[in-house]
């Protein structure tokens, strides 16, 4: 759905994703990309928080991953 430009669509079912396993970090990303989309900026914001402690918590070392989490947040 995010490919598709789907992006009210797809918070819909990254918000049921994310309710049945919220440590997901890349299904968080795409909420907060897809909510970016949709001009929900402070819900968006909530996600890139969320993201960045997974990342920590996680040990997540993805270059790619990390700027692109950067250029959402910016």
């Amino acid at each position: 759905m995010v490919e598709l430009g789907e992006y009210k669509k797809s918070v819909k079912i990254l918000d049921t994703v994310i309710q049945e396993e919220d440590d997901q970090v890349e299904s968080w990303y795409l909420l907060g990309f897809c909510l970016c989309k949709v001009e929900k900026f402070q819900n968006a914001r909530e996600c890139v928080d969320n993201v960045r402690k997974l990342i920590q918590k996680q040990k997540i070392t993805n270059e790619e991953f990390i700027v692109a989490t950067d250029e959402l947040e910016g």
